[in-house]
């Protein structure tokens, strides 16, 4: 009954209802490891809000969202996802003084069924065991957008005349269409 209201409350598929199930994912802190504060959901799509990921240890990362994409569970309830999406990224505690970092968004998009069922098991009970062979694995994209770090070594604490200032941007960073143990491309914009 709790999964006929889950899928209600968030219009996700009765499939991606029983995949958060099998990713301790169905409620915001069900989880060790990921905390969340909302969830919507459309068809095999479900996107969690304002989710702490590391356990509350203070030593984890913040996201404004997590998107999962193309949940699903295989014959033996195993969950499977095609791609994964943090947006509004930062550090779960503060920096040192002085210091700033605003990552826009990291996905990984297109995974076969090896490897989204292995990424998936990293949120279950179980944990994610042993990797499978490299040359099953297949994607279609994995990237990190919009990196902007920042700082001030005279807020780190830098003695006078020693501080100076750092800035370092990066657009995109992505390697793409994984296939037999061979990336197609490799992006690297905003240097």
């Amino acid at each position: 009954a709790s999964a006929l209201v889950l899928v209600s409350a968030c219009s996700a598929s009765k499939e991606a209802t029983a995949a958060l199930e099998a990713m301790n994912l169905e409620a915001g802190y069900s989880s060790p490891v990921i905390a969340y504060q909302g969830k919507s959901g459309s068809g095999d799509d479900v996107t969690l809000n304002n989710v702490a990921i590391g356990g509350g240890t203070g030593n984890g990362l913040k996201a404004k969202s997590m998107v999962f994409g193309g949940l699903d569970v295989t014959e033996s309830g195993a969950p499977i996802l095609r791609s994964i999406t943090l947006k509004g990224i930062s550090p779960e505690s503060g920096l040192p003084e002085g210091t700033t970092l605003v990552l826009d968004s990291i996905s990984i998009e297109g995974l076969n069924e090896v490897a989204g069922q292995f990424i998936a098991s990293a949120f279950t009970d179980a944990g994610p065991g042993t990797p499978p062979p490299f040359e099953q694995w297949a994607f279609s994209k994995v990237s990190i957008n919009g990196l902007n770090l920042a700082g001030d070594f005279s807020g780190m604490g830098a003695p006078a005349g020693s501080a100076g200032k750092f800035n370092v941007v990066l657009d995109e960073f992505s390697v793409s269409d994984l296939k037999n143990e061979i990336f197609a491309n490799a992006h690297l914009s905003g240097f």
